[in-house]
């Protein structure tokens, strides 16, 4: 934080207090389409026919990290999986690939999606219709 110039942070939400006198920069909400309408370069706004209830994994969308991803979510894919699958962001057609192979040799392809080039507004859109959000790493101090 001693390196901190500036706060970048959503003005719709609660005011930040000051944070080693770095000055507060607002930025407006972001206005996701639920549409699905393709972008460029193959990147899409969030797909309308998403489940009302489903866990959001952001990223980040690497081998290591989707293959954890996996071995975590198999321990909840039974209980809840059905009821919110598992919605995985920040992956290219690869990602989406690799990703939808691991879940189905591990036998919960029923309860992961992967949500294939999002753009900016299509993940903010993604964020904001999640019950929970999935962060398998470790939290900065």
């Amino acid at each position: 934080m001693t390196r901190l110039r500036a706060i970048f942070w959503p003005e719709d939400l609660a005011d930040l207090s000051p944070v080693d006198q770095a000055p507060e920069v607002m930025l407006p909400p972001p206005e996701p389409s639920l549409g699905g309408t393709a972008g460029q370069e193959g990147r899409q706004d969030l797909p309308g026919n998403l489940p009302e209830r489903n866990i959001l994994y952001p990223g980040p969308g690497g081998i290591t990290s989707l293959e954890n991803l996996i071995a975590a979510w198999r321990w909840a894919a039974g209980p809840i999986g059905r009821g919110a699958p598992l919605l995985v962001a920040g992956l290219d057609a690869g990602g989406g690939r690799q990703l939808e192979r691991l879940a189905r040799n591990a036998h919960v392809e029923d309860s992961v999606r992967p949500l294939v080039g999002l753009t900016p507004a299509g993940l903010a859109a993604a964020i904001r219709r999640s019950s929970a959000l999935l962060h398998l790493g470790a939290v900065a101090p």
